[in-house]
């Protein structure tokens, strides 16, 4: 609960091999996305903080009080993960959307910061051709990921 997700991301990929480090790096996203975004909820739901959030909601324009999966991963890019998850929790966005937007939005981060961290761990320990092969394959899975939603985000807001 201490840790940035950036810093748990970057440490899977220093300390475990390849694929143990992945599955600890994504188990870790996946729960604090999860514990955060539940934890939201149910405070949204106290009497006192509901009245306030509802006046507070009530002034906010449209796409951000009911976003869609597109916005949501759009946003997730730019916004500090945390923040993101708790202002969807305390909106009582869907979870199916606000779950999916923020792992898409987040890939890219995820990737960057797992590179690091296996760069770091190659400079520590021997050159392994698996990993650099599975490192370029990741980082250009980021690139498209991240190139597909902005050429979108283009369209949707005609920029």
């Amino acid at each position: 609960m201490g840790m940035p997700i950036t810093g748990l991301v970057y440490l899977s990929a220093l300390f475990f091999s390849f694929w143990t480090g992945l599955a600890v790096a994504f188990l870790g996203y996946f729960a604090s996305t999860i514990l955060y975004y539940e934890m939201a909820q149910k405070i949204s739901k106290i009497k006192f903080v509901e009245a306030r959030l509802e006046r507070i909601i009530n002034r906010l324009p449209k796409m951000i009080k009911n976003p869609d999966t597109v916005t949501i991963a759009l946003s997730a890019m730019i916004f500090p993960f945390l923040f993101m998850v708790l202002s969807l929790g305390l909106m009582k966005q869907d979870r199916l959307k606000a779950y999916t937007g923020i792992y898409l939005g987040g890939l890219p981060a995820f990737i960057i910061a797992y590179q690091a961290g296996a760069i770091g761990q190659n400079f520590v320990l021997e050159y392994n051709q698996t990993r650099l092969i599975l490192s370029g394959i990741l980082i250009t899975v980021c690139l498209a990921v991240h190139f597909l939603f902005v050429r979108r985000a283009k369209r949707k807001f005609n920029v």
